[in-house]
């Protein structure tokens, strides 16, 4: 199961752009078990050169979300009033009804946005990672900071939005990469101090 909803081809000419979009919101209102965004919402963002509707989710939607979920879709988010917009590009990370981590895109920067689904215990998981990296940053350790810091709407799933590493390397693969023991145990020597430090 995922939150998709049936891409409709928007063809040019302003005319025909308000008939796809008003055939959108007909589609995402009927019976069925996605609905992404309400009808009462403005038409979405297109996507693409193709000029499909991008999708709108909301949190009771990605917690009901399987590992089929595709991208790209959006989310509005709130934060002290005010609300932004995010679209997430590509799933890291999903763990169904808990925890989803994507990249994606706000405005035009490239961001993480970490999803914490759980209905009961999604606020204090999404406190404790805030926490965590606030206290990496005062200790002067290389974590990233924290962008956003809300709630999807509607439905209230906590949002954390951090952002994206450019040209990271999994440390797993830099390992296997290694040619020598010798070059391994280099490797983790500022590996080991940085885990000592941040404890």
């Amino acid at each position: 199961w995922s939150c998709a909803t049936p891409g409709i081809a928007m063809p040019p000419g302003a005319s025909r752009l308000r008939e796809g979009a008003a055939a959108w919101r007909s589609t995402i209102t009927g019976t069925g078990p996605a609905k992404c965004w309400p009808a009462s919402r403005k038409a979405p963002e297109m996507d693409g050169p193709a000029r499909q509707p991008l999708r709108r989710c909301d949190a009771e939607t990605l917690r009901r979300a399987d590992r089929s979920l595709k991208p790209p879709f959006q989310v509005q988010a709130s934060s002290g009033g005010e609300s932004a917009a995010f679209t997430a590009e590509g799933v890291l990370r999903h763990l169904p009804g808990k925890r989803l981590v994507c990249v994606g895109r706000w405005g035009d920067r490239s961001v993480v946005l970490k999803l914490f689904l759980d209905a009961r215990r999604g606020s204090v998981h999404a406190a404790r990672e805030a926490r965590g990296l606030r206290a990496c940053a005062r200790a002067g350790l290389p974590a990233p900071g924290i962008l956003f810091d809300g709630r999807v709407m509607p439905g209230g799933a906590p949002l954390l939005v951090l952002p994206r590493i450019p040209d990271s390397l999994d440390l797993l693969d830099v390992w296997n990469a290694q040619p020598s023991p010798a070059l391994r145990e280099a490797l983790l020597e500022p590996v080991m101090d940085l885990v000592a430090r941040m404890h």
